[in-house]
């Protein structure tokens, strides 16, 4: 059973299948990304990059090349370019890995001649503070609520979350996700009359 089980997992026919399952996701993943601002969107990374089957695709790809290695006994002077291709895919796969959970993406802009020692993060996070009139040892205390998520217009979002403050649980919960909102003043015939005052640079009119 495990020689059988072997043979599925080391074969040359299972790297095919790998390889040809891999190009189809990534290629699946750029068109549906196609006209967007950044790739991956939320939309691919929940669909495809960061779905368990397609981290499931990486790991039968280094435990398919790894086993290679003996089964073809690669470990020899004269398979060295073979076993380099080998291990060049291992350590692209291992790289994937350590990028999807250790390692930050995000964005920078830096200017010729300048330096930037921060970054915008590509995770979106909601935060929210809670103040009350609790108090622990004369200390009036803030609840500091963050959670990460990952809305988009072409994904059903939900987000419900309950904590407790001073005994009393507080509820967060989705109604609506806007993707580039923008607060600003919306006209309407029964609201408040505001002024709307815009100035150029400098203060200057």
């Amino acid at each position: 059973m495990q020689k059988k089980i072997a043979n599925i997992l080391f074969s040359t026919r299972l790297t095919a299948v790998l390889f040809i399952v891999f190009a189809v996701a990534m290629a699946v993943g750029t068109i549906l990304d196609r006209n967007m601002d950044t790739s991956p969107t939320p939309y691919t990374r929940q669909l495809i990059y960061n779905a368990w089957w397609f981290e499931a695709i990486m790991a039968f790809f280094v435990i398919n090349f790894t086993g290679n290695i003996f089964r073809y006994k690669l470990l020899r002077k004269e398979k060295w370019a073979t076993l380099t291709l080998h291990l060049a895919f291992i350590f692209i796969f291992i790289g994937a890995f350590v990028t999807r959970y250790i390692g930050y993406e995000g964005m920078i802009s830096i200017r010729e001649g300048a330096t930037e020692s921060e970054f915008l993060s590509q995770k979106t996070f909601i935060t929210a503070y809670v103040v009350g009139d609790y108090k622990k040892n004369g200390v009036l205390q803030r609840y500091n609520f963050q959670e990460e998520v990952d809305f988009s217009p072409r994904l059903t979002n939900s987000f419900d979350e309950t904590i407790t403050y001073d005994n009393i649980p507080v509820r967060f919960k989705l109604k609506n996700f806007i993707a580039g909102a923008e607060k600003d003043i919306v006209p309407d015939e029964t609201g408040e009359s505001y002024l709307k005052i815009v100035e150029a640079g400098n203060g200057m009119p």
